[in-house]
């Protein structure tokens, strides 16, 4: 199975540089980018792009789940 292909949750793998090298098919599909539009990008120039509108992540941001 491919990385890309893993099911049921949406998973990002970073590098030491926490610098975006893969993620799956379900990441895709939630925020809405490919995987080569977010590749080599920081998590948070990933969260600024028009795809925070759609997912809200700010519990997991501040604690407060």
């Amino acid at each position: 199975m491919r990385f890309a292909q893993f099911p049921s949750c949406a998973q990002a793998l970073y590098d030491t540089s926490l610098l975006l090298r893969r993620v799956n098919d379900e990441t895709e599909q939630i925020l809405g980018l490919t995987e080569d539009d977010m590749r080599g990008l920081h998590l948070d120039e990933i969260w600024d792009s028009p795809c925070r509108r759609r997912v809200n992540l700010d519990p997991v941001w501040t604690g407060e789940i």
